[in-house]
Parts: structure tokens; sequence; C-alpha cells
């Protein structure tokens, strides 16, 4: 979380961590910020606050980028929370989503409290390499999200987002190997095991042979690590 200059006027304060955060705040810089609970529900009921999540608020207004949201949703999951899984392909721009649901990793096999829209993951295995910040937003690294997403596509979107991650220079085969297994979302309904497809390639792209190798490397050393 961004820090908060609490040397300043408390609605200045929040403003700047506003700026730096897409428009949003967590509950604790408000504090940190000067603002006792009464002098933020006071906000609140005045329109100055807006709650996105019981720990989560937007500074002045709720016409929030959907960075915003994202990042919202990640501080409502606390300490160690990344935006995960197909939220976090869209983040990199390696595959886009019209999902209405964000998805969120944490650290963690104990239970947390759910948030509606937000579709929580737990994981005990989150690496140090799985770990990333894209656009000020904590979010899994494009090796673990290339493997999370493997569990969820069917093989024509998994081809896209792969190659996508070639084209922009994103792809890391030996982060790929390296990277934790994936987990299974708890607040969705399970779905079926898929293994990524042996083959990679893409004829209509016409994607250079070096690449087409790096895929199908990718592609079998996705698989072994789905659980």
């Amino acid at each position: 979380m961004e820090h908060v200059d609490d040397t300043l006027p408390p609605d200045l304060a929040v403003a700047r961590v506003a700026a730096a955060q897409y428009g949003v705040v967590h509950f604790a810089q408000l504090r940190a910020a000067g603002l006792g609970t009464g002098a933020i529900n006071s906000r609140v009921r005045a329109g100055r606050l807006h709650r996105l999540y019981r720990s989560v608020f937007a500074v002045g207004h709720t016409h929030l980028s959907r960075q915003a949201h994202w990042l919202a949703a990640v501080l409502a999951l606390g300490e160690g929370a990344l935006l995960s899984h197909v939220s976090a392909a869209a983040l990199w721009g390696i595959r886009p989503s019209s999902s209405t649901k964000i998805h969120v990793t944490v650290p963690t096999s104990a239970g947390r409290p759910h948030r509606a829209g937000i579709v929580v993951h737990r994981s005990r295995t989150l690496a140090t390499a799985d770990i990333a910040e894209h656009e000020g937003i904590p979010a899994t690294s494009i090796a673990r999200t290339q493997l999370d997403i493997a569990s969820l596509l069917k093989r024509g979107p998994l081809e896209r987002a792969v190659e996508r991650s070639l084209i922009l220079g994103l792809f890391d085969l030996r982060a790929t190997a390296r990277s934790s297994p994936p987990t299974r979302a708890i607040a969705a309904p399970p779905r079926s095991r898929r293994s990524l497809p042996r083959s990679m390639t893409n004829p209509r792209r016409r994607a250079l042979s070096s690449r087409r190798s790096c895929a199908t490397s990718a592609t079998r050393t996705a698989s072994r690590a789905l659980p």
C-alpha cells in the first residue's frame, strides 16, 4: 500500500494516497492519515468516501477504472493478496477478460472472509518468484498466471494467451518451470482438470519457429505442474 504522509492535514493525505492508488484507499491508510472511525463514517455519510468493501473505500466518487476495482479487491483480502488467474492475465495484457468476478490469490490455507464479486484462491505454495506488481497492483507473476489460467481455459484461448505473452516479450520458460503449481478456487464451483495442449503452434499467426519451440516446452512444463 502507498505510504501515508501523516504530517499533512488528513484529507490532503488521503487525497494523495488515493491519487496514487486509482482513487481507492484502505481503512488502515485512513487511520494513518489521522481519521478516526467517527470521522470516516461521517465522510461516508457525506459522500466523500464510498465503501467498496468492508475495509476499502473510493475517495470522492465511484466512477472507477478497472484497475481501481482490481486494486480494491486485492486490498480487501489483506496482506499478501495478489490479483491472479484471468484477472491477472488481463492486467498483464496477455488475455482480455469480460468477467465481472475478480480473482485474487491469498497466501494461506486458512479461511478469509468472502467478498462479493471476488473469487478467492488459497495457496500455501506461493514462492517469491510468483509475486509481482504491475501498474501498481500486486499480482501473480506472468509465469504463475499462465499456470493458473491453464486450469481454467480451453485450448484455443490458452494458446492465444501464451502466444500473446511471447509477442509482448513477457514469456520466460525458466520462470514457468520454477513457478509453484496452481491451486483451486474456494469461492467458485470446481472445474474439470485440463492439461495444456502439447503443441502451442498457431498456423494462422505463422509464429516464428523459436516461439513455437518455447511454447511447446511451456506446454509440457505447465502440464506437469497442474494438480
